[in-house]
């Protein structure tokens, strides 16, 4: 019998040392705006929430993570769409960070101008 009810399972607010930016689509084939992501994954044992969390580039641009994508599962990753001009990730090296509610950095990442500059290709951290 299936019942519509979730078992109970913890979430605990994100530590630094379980969520990670793990990967990054930085230039898509075409046009970069709106084809960009990032893939976060949590490591940890329990799922983790990332209410309150943004993601931030090198030029101090900020995105809020998406409602889709606030509670990460125990091993699992979240991919964040970058909508159309809310953030950029420049195709000639950059810096990705992700922060709390309160600007404490959880993970930052950087990519070179050489790691970017194949079309379509995941840069992994």
């Amino acid at each position: 019998m299936q019942t519509d009810t979730q078992p109970n399972i913890p979430v605990e607010q994100v530590d630094s040392g379980k969520v990670r930016i793990l990967a990054a689509l930085v230039n898509p084939v075409g046009e970069d705006q709106g084809q960009e992501r990032i893939i976060l994954a949590n490591g940890g044992l329990t799922d983790v929430s990332l209410a309150n969390c943004v993601l931030r580039d090198a030029g101090k641009h900020r995105l809020a993570i998406p409602a889709g994508a606030e509670t990460i599962p125990a091993g699992a990753s979240v991919t964040i769409n970058l909508p159309k001009g809310s953030f950029a990730l420049s195709n000639k090296g950059g810096e990705i960070s992700l922060l709390d509610g309160q600007n404490k950095l959880l993970h930052r990442v950087s990519y070179s101008k050489a790691q970017a500059n194949v079309e379509g290709r995941l840069i992994y951290f």
